[in-house]
C-alpha cells in the first residue's frame, strides 16, 4: 500500500482509527469471482423481489386508507367514526410494521452447484443438497386460498418456501448452478 492507495484486494482505514473499507470488484456485483478461491462451490444470492413485496404491501396500506377516507363520512354516529378511525389506523400500524421487518429482514437464497440454501430473515436456513438428489420443482406450499411457491428436490420430502421471489430469477439461477428441473406437477 503507497499513502493512502491500496492495491486490488488490500483494505485501507477510512480516516486514522476508523472504520475498515475493503475495496470490491464492482465491474460484477451480484455474481461470484471467477478468480481461483471462488471455485465450483460459490454461491449466488437470490434476494427478494421488491416488486412483490412492496408492491402487496403498499396496496393493502392503500386500500386501508381509502377505506378510512370513504367510511368516515358515512359513519352514522360518533361511535362509528371512532371504531372505524382506530380498526383502519392499527391495521395500517401494523402493516407497516410488518413490510418494515421484511425490509429490515429480508429472506435470502444462496444458490451453488451443490446446495440451494434458504436463510430467513431471523438466520435460520434449510437446505436442499445435491446428496438429496439433483433435480427440482416448483411446488405450491400451504392449502386453500394461501398458496404461496416452493422448491423441493424430486422424491426427497424436503421443501424451503420461496417467500417473495421471483420463481423465474430463481430458476434460472439454479440452471446456472447445474440443477436440473422435472416437469411441472
Amino acid at each position: 500500500m503507497r499513502a493512502g492507495i491500496a492495491a486490488a484486494g488490500e483494505a485501507t482505514l477510512d480516516a486514522p482509527g476508523g472504520p475498515l473499507k475493503e475495496f470490491m470488484d464492482e465491474s460484477s456485483p451480484g455474481v461470484p469471482d471467477s478468480g481461483p478461491a471462488a471455485g465450483a462451490a460459490a454461491a449466488v444470492v437470490v434476494r427478494q423481489s421488491r416488486v412483490q413485496r412492496d408492491g402487496l404491501f403498499g396496496a393493502l396500506v392503500a386500500v386501508f386508507l381509502v377505506a378510512l377516507e370513504r367510511g368516515y363520512p358515512h359513519a352514522q354516529t360518533a361511535t362509528g367514526r371512532v371504531v372505524l378511525v382506530v380498526f383502519v389506523t392499527v391495521v395500517t400500524i401494523a402493516l407497516v410494521v410488518g413490510w418494515a421487518r421484511l425490509i429490515r429482514h429480508p429472506c435470502r437464497l444462496e444458490i451453488s452447484g451443490q446446495a440451494v440454501t434458504f436463510v430467513d430473515g431471523r438466520g435460520a436456513a434449510r437446505v436442499l443438497t445435491r446428496d438429496q438428489g439433483d433435480q427440482l420443482r416448483v411446488i405450491s406450499l400451504g392449502s386453500g386460498r394461501y398458496r404461496r411457491p416452493g422448491l423441493a428436490i424430486v422424491g426427497s420430502g424436503t421443501a424451503i418456501p420461496l417467500p417473495f421471489f421471483s420463481v423465474r430469477e430463481v430458476r434460472r439461477q439454479c440452471l446456472a448452478a447445474g440443477w436440473s428441473f422435472a416437469g411441472r406437477r
